[in-house]
């Protein structure tokens, strides 16, 4: 995987200094504090795992990440929200601990 990546990003940084592709005028400040806000969200997530547990924390994650991502307003988009939120995290952790046998974090309400 590595090497496909590495490979990748020499073909598009040729394409880019040969002119084939043209490069916007780079990211917007609103952009740029969306993206600080997500790693954040993910750094704390991180920092809340042992004391939440995975699938709360996750739920909470991706609900901050949407919230902050958003494109859409409306009550159709909050409620769209929360079912990926809750939904992904029980599929995810019936998957992982359930059916490949990987431990996952519990939290304190035990899941």
């Amino acid at each position: 995987i590595g090497s496909s990546m590495a490979l990748l990003s020499a073909v598009n940084l040729y394409r880019a200094l040969g002119g084939v592709e043209k490069l916007g005028s780079g990211i917007t400040g609103r952009e740029a504090a969306k993206a600080a806000v997500v790693m954040a969200a993910l750094l704390i997530a991180v920092w809340l795992i042992p004391y939440l547990g995975m699938m709360i924390t996750s739920m909470l994650t991706m609900a901050a990440i949407g919230l902050v991502l958003r494109t859409a307003s409306g009550p159709g988009f909050f409620v769209r929200l929360a079912a990926v939120s809750v939904i992904t995290p029980i599929i995810l952790l019936l998957l992982f601990q359930n059916l490949l046998g990987i431990p996952i974090p519990r939290g304190p309400l035990g899941f």
